[in-house]
């Protein structure tokens, strides 16, 4: 109900309250006519009995009952009708009152409901002015934890990019003695001391044309005064990514456990490492520091390796890479490859089997080298590009010859009278008998064909994944 309705409801209220006043004022008036009108009725019976009967009391009683006929017989009529008027007017008035009673009550209900209308009113009023300001806190709020959120990643990336410049700076403290020939000096030869990326690229060329058992071995001997710092920094810097909670909180990717600004940082880290850097860190986590490896595998932080280009790199690599988790290599395609791959060795197998039928296909010249040389660690001689298909094939080949051969060996045997030839030719067909069996008798040529491929050492494979399958 508007405004204008409930001020009109008041004037309408005030002009019957004015009319009622002056509807009692008027039956007041009445009632004292009335009651002048019997007064005056009464007195002129009286008076006109007093006036024709001498004016004077009876003794006798028989008079007095004539005067109360008279004075009853007189006065009743007059007296029953205005008793009577009033009785109608009354009832009239009850009637009346009746009407506005009811009349007030309905308005007295309509005015409750204006007064609940506008309670309720008020009410929803307060309740949307409750809910702007609920609304507007929570714009504040998180206006607030936006403005906080943004002076937290300020705050990282001060410290990220400090991190990344000292990296940089801590790579120019690395060295490497590198021999030159000189015709100045006594012995023909100069030492030139290089530093920066290009001293961390001679030492891994170094360490793999060396005969140190392991990366542990050349660290120690080599490295560990001015790599040590380096490696630190590489730790401090993947450290702060993955444990800064406000990159925590922020958008997650569906599948992965870090957020996506945890990932691009991450990858701004992984883009400030050349190839030199990343075989570094692969080779000094291999076997140690638990912690900052599964950082580096859980972002993907080798997916760039397989690029290097250089057979020799890659080889080390290969032989060693399913010792990381494959999120490692960040879906790399070379390396899903890989992963496929390698899971058809068959790790049931006896080592002795393996390696001895690996020999006989090094010997049959099937195989590249496979076993390592004296002086480098890398297993194999070149790369065995050929597929699986076409290793089968070749060795099914190689026996076909044999068979081919002994073939016409028999045929030259009982031809041949001469005795010696005989023997000599007997002894050759014993040896491709022997070799024909025993190509057929390998049956794990899958797996031989995965381990000269990737250069993987059989017992070691074997000794880590049931190790790892615990």
């Amino acid at each position: 109900m508007s405004f204008n309705n409930i001020l009109t409801n008041l004037f309408m209220n005030k002009e019957n309250s004015e009319n009622q006043d002056g509807s009692l004022k008027k039956i007041e008036k009445q009632i004292m006519w009335s009651i002048i009108i019997a007064a005056l009725l009464i007195t002129i019976v009286l008076a006109s009995y007093f006036f024709h009967f001498h004016g004077s009391f009876h003794v006798d009683q028989d008079k007095w009952g004539t005067f109360g006929d008279f004075v009853g017989g007189t006065l009743n009529p007059v007296l029953a009708a205005l008793a009577f008027y009033w009785l109608t007017s009354s009832i009239r008035l009850q009637i009346q009152e009746l009407r506005d009673t009811r009349g007030v009550l309905e308005e007295t209900a309509t005015h409750q409901r204006t007064i609940a209308n506008l309670e309720e009113e008020n009410v929803n009023t307060q309740q949307k002015n409750l809910a702007l300001q609920k609304a507007s806190l929570e714009k504040q709020i998180q206006a607030a934890e936006q403005q906080q959120q943004q002076i937290a990643i300020q705050n990282f990336e001060n410290i990220f990019f400090e991190l990344l410049k000292t990296k940089n700076d801590a790579i120019q403290d690395i060295s490497f003695n590198a021999r030159k020939s000189s015709l100045n000096s006594a012995t023909g030869l100069e030492i030139v001391k290089i530093t920066g990326k290009e001293a961390i690229s001679r030492h891994l060329k170094h360490f793999k044309e060396t005969a140190y058992e392991s990366w542990e071995e050349y660290y120690d001997n080599y490295l560990i005064n001015s790599f040590s710092s380096y490696f630190r920094i590489c730790y401090q810097i993947v450290r702060l990514i993955d444990s800064n909670e406000t990159l925590i909180a922020l958008e997650k990717f569906e599948d992965k456990s870090y957020s996506k600004k945890q990932k691009q940082y991450f990858d701004i880290f992984k883009a400030t490492l050349q190839q030199s850097e990343l075989e570094a860190l692969f080779y000094n986590c291999l076997n140690n520091y638990r912690k900052y490896r599964s950082i580096l595998e859980k972002y993907g932080i080798f997916e760039p390796l397989v690029n290097t280009g250089n057979e020799k790199t890659l080889k080390f690599i290969y032989q060693n890479a399913y010792r990381y988790n494959i999120a490692a290599y960040d879906r790399n395609p070379y390396y899903m490859k890989y992963f496929e791959e390698i899971e058809k060795i068959d790790i049931s197998l006896k080592t002795e089997f393996v390696f001895s039928s690996l020999s006989f296909l090094e010997s049959e010249g099937i195989i590249p080298s496979y076993f390592p040389d004296r002086n480098t660690k890398i297993l194999g001689g070149k790369s065995f590009s050929k597929s699986y298909q076409d290793f089968l094939n070749l060795v099914l080949m190689k026996i076909e010859a044999y068979k081919n051969q002994l073939i016409d060996i028999d045929s030259e045997i009982k031809k041949s009278k001469d005795l010696e030839k005989i023997k000599v030719l007997d002894s050759t067909a014993n040896d491709l008998n022997f070799k024909t069996q025993s190509l057929e008798e390998i049956n794990c040529l899958e797996t031989i064909f995965y381990l000269v491929k990737y250069s993987i050492d059989f017992k070691k494979y074997v000794d880590f994944k049931r190790k790892h399958s615990i």
